[in-house]
């Protein structure tokens, strides 16, 4: 038997595999139960800490609250704030910006286009299995590409 040490991705897994056993599907409630037993392989993945986790849990919900906001422009529905990392008085911040602050700061525009260009590709590489959605990925790139070399500025859509 080799003494290799098992990854997370093989614990969690093997971890979801056995949770699944009962009837084939997985919940957050089944993980977090299965997870809760110190002995668990997945104990150590969770904060079990009721007063960090507690923390957590509203910074959690203000996520949820600020990217709930959409603002209406001409008929079309965009997102309200953007999460965006950025550098602030020579720091590195990760933090939400509005989005007519996104649509007139070219820099602020240009990080979240990357990170959408980033998000697709994770998509991508998510349903790569699906026959009906190759070539996708290289349509949108080809466009958005297109369309940034026009003289049309990309932040006149927000």
């Amino acid at each position: 038997m080799s003494d290799k040490k098992e990854t997370r991705q093989e614990i969690v897994q093997k971890s979801l595999t056995e949770i699944a056993n009962d009837d084939g599907s997985v919940t957050p409630k089944k993980v977090v139960d299965y997870a809760q037993p110190e002995g668990s392989p997945l104990h150590k993945y969770f904060e079990w800490d009721n007063e960090k986790a507690g923390d957590e849990y509203r910074l959690w919900q203000a996520r949820e609250l600020i990217t709930s906001v959409r603002v209406t422009i001409q008929d079309r529905e965009f997102n309200g704030w953007y999460n965006i990392r950025t550098k602030v008085d020579e720091k590195t911040v990760q933090s939400y910006f509005p989005a007519h602050k996104v649509a007139s700061k070219k820099e602020l525009h240009s990080k979240v286009l990357s990170f959408a260009l980033l998000e697709l590709k994770h998509w991508q590489e998510k349903y790569d299995n699906i026959v009906e959605l190759v070539g996708v990925y290289e349509e949108v790139e080809e466009k958005v590409y297109k369309k940034s070399t026009d003289t049309k500025d990309l932040t006149a859509t927000l």
